[in-house]
């Protein structure tokens, strides 16, 4: 024990008490009551800070349930859009799908244009002789298309409806045309036993899936046309048409038109009236053509489109000038129509001027010019066996005129077996060597030649014959060129 003094009074105290013995001041407080204190103070101060942890998690949990509900619904919402989008889509492709299909079999052609990509010409595109549009609505008016499904893929913005279509037998009809033609026929006689078969009763029908398949462009669906619509007015034939196939379509579509921008010159042409054997006719001949680019032009059509009188494009033709059974245009060659020959321009009004005229190149079927690599038993026996010893390109008199011709040809077989055709072919080329046309002659096996040149044996064309040499274009130097033999079948 000690003794200290009072804060208060300041007398001497015992440091035990708990008040000054003098004054009553209080020295000390009890441990006991200082730590309840100090309890008390920390069970508020908890008590506070939980409950102001419920009321942040209540919050919390309040928002992201809100917040949960916000999102699901959006979502949801996004869904619909989406879904409603995609259904309204397939919904307007289907409408102008059955809608295209009704005014085709009804013979509404003229109002089937607004539905396409670009304008068609049922009639020229008819692979069955026609004469006239009214025969071809016939042909149409036998078919009956029952729709099946649509198909839409809005990122590529592509789509395809397929029908279910009956239509007459092709091979009967085209079997009724072919047994109708015989010498001095009528322009109509094809049409006419067409017609006729339409009518038989024993004409059996076939049914095929026909897809029509559409492209957006300026956020409206058109149908395409190149090519797909030969299945509603020809052959009827599957095609197997998928977003995917319709993507390469689109890509194989450009690749073409790009190549005709850039690398197909159309030099020469002349739309006018021409005489042919019933008549005269409206008619394109003179054309000449130049193939720039790498690859073969195994066909080439051409669109016209004639105008009225304030400008507008009244009526669009597409004339095909080199076809699959015509020889290809190479890479580098040009090509020029006979003199003497045009193209007939079909199914003109009586009120178009053929003189007011835009032509430009239409379709192109384009085929890669890589050679093969490994050489037939022909082109080795060409290479190992025949002689070609003598030739001449020149201009030769005929009845009908001069003309570029291939004479005086020569060939020696050193081989042991008999030939019963040989093809020569002639190449001409420009000022650097490079080929840039040709034309091939079969000079044995034709039924103009000799039918066999044995095993041993040496040919030589007649003094006074000649072949004509066709299709060349101005800039070739008949001239300039080499012979070749080029084929041959064994006997």
């Amino acid at each position: 024990m000690a003794i200290i003094k009072c804060p208060e009074c300041g007398q001497e105290i015992s440091d035990q008490s708990r008040n000054c013995i003098h004054c009553g001041y209080p020295l000390k407080k009890q441990k006991g009551t200082v730590l309840k204190e100090h309890r008390n103070k920390i069970l508020a101060v908890g008590a506070v800070f939980f409950g102001i942890c419920v009321v942040i998690v209540l919050i919390t949990s309040f928002l992201n349930r809100n917040s949960s509900k916000a999102a699901m619904h959006l979502a949801d919402k996004t869904a619909d859009v989406f879904q409603s989008e995609s259904d309204r889509e397939k919904q307007l492709v289907t409408k102008k799908g059955e809608d295209f299909v009704s005014l085709v079999i009804t013979g509404q052609i003229d109002e089937t244009q607004k539905y396409l990509d670009k304008p068609y010409d049922y009639l020229g595109e008819c692979i069955y002789s026609f004469t006239s549009m009214e025969a071809l609505k016939t042909l149409l008016s036998k078919y009956t298309a029952v729709f099946q499904e649509t198909t839409v893929d809005t990122e590529q913005n592509l789509a395809y409806c397929k029908f279910e279509v009956n239509h007459p037998n092709p091979e009967e009809l085209i079997n009724a045309q072919r047994d109708s033609i015989h010498l001095g026929m009528e322009d109509d006689t094809l049409t006419n036993a067409l017609l006729d078969k339409l009518e038989d009763s024993s004409l059996t029908y076939v049914t095929d899936d026909v897809f029509i398949n559409f492209h957006k462009i300026d956020g409206e669906w058109k149908i395409i046309t190149d090519s797909t619509l030969y299945s509603f007015i020809n052959l009827g034939r599957t095609v197997d048409s998928t977003i995917e196939s319709l993507s390469d379509n689109e890509k194989k579509m450009m690749e073409t038109e790009n190549y005709i921008d850039e690398y197909i010159e159309l030099n020469d042409f002349l739309v006018s009236e021409c005489e042919g054997y019933s008549g005269t006719v409206p008619g394109i001949k003179n054309v000449s053509l130049k193939n720039n680019g790498d690859k073969k032009i195994t066909a080439l059509s051409l669109k016209l489109e004639f105008l009225n009188a304030e400008g507008n494009v009244a009526e669009t033709k597409k004339v095909t000038v080199i076809g699959m059974m015509d020889s290809p245009i190479k890479p580098g060659y040009s090509w020029k129509m006979e003199s003497d020959k045009f193209f007939e321009i079909k199914g003109l009004r009586d009120d178009i001027d053929i003189t007011k005229v835009n032509v430009s190149i239409g379709d192109v079927t384009l085929s890669d010019s890589a050679e093969a690599s490994v050489k037939s038993r022909e082109e080795e026996y060409i290479e190992n066996y025949l002689e070609l010893n003598d030739y001449k390109v020149d201009m030769c008199q005929s009845y009908s005129g001069t003309f570029p011709g291939l004479e005086n040809v020569s060939i020696k077989n050193n081989g042991d077996k008999d030939l019963r055709k040989v093809t020569v072919t002639v190449y001409f080329q420009d000022a650097q060597g490079k080929n840039i046309a040709e034309n091939s002659f079969t000079v044995i096996g034709s039924l103009f030649s000799s039918s066999l040149l044995k095993a041993n044996y040496s040919w030589k064309m007649e003094p006074d014959k000649f072949y004509e040499i066709k299709n060349l274009a101005d800039e070739v130097d008949i001239s300039r060129y080499t012979v070749e033999i080029t084929d041959i079948e064994f006997n």
